[in-house]
């Protein structure tokens, strides 16, 4: 249980993070209004860039996101890991739970190049 309220915390405070380093001209005129939606980067930019990858978040900032919505788990070893399903195969070369895994064993896995060589 404790665990899962560290996930919540660490995800808002990566959120705010994010947010509090734009200055009110980073935001267009119809952001400041009420009724404006946010743009919120899925797992970054994923539809371009490998899911929950650094180079998916920057571009996700590159196109205007205002928030990014990451995934966390935890690790064998108990670090926090950003990887959106539990388990590794979908999008990595490895195979079983993240939480089987140290955090070393997991910076290990490939989780690029099923999306495209240049990662």
């Amino acid at each position: 249980m404790i665990a899962f309220f560290l996930i919540i915390l660490v995800t808002i405070l990566v959120l705010f993070a994010i947010y509090s380093k734009r200055t009110n001209s980073d935001f267009p005129e119809s952001f400041k209004t009420q009724h404006s939606p946010l743009k919120i980067g899925h797992r970054g930019a994923s539809g371009y860039c490998p899911e929950n990858t650094m180079a998916s978040y920057n571009k996700a900032i590159e196109l205007g996101a205002d928030f990014l919505e990451v995934d966390i788990h935890l690790s064998k070893d108990g670090e926090l890991m950003v990887h959106h399903d539990p388990t590794l195969e979908r999008t990595t070369n490895g195979k079983g739970n993240i939480r089987d895994y140290t955090a070393a064993e997991l910076l290990e896995l490939d989780a690029g190049s099923w999306f495209h060589p240049d990662f």
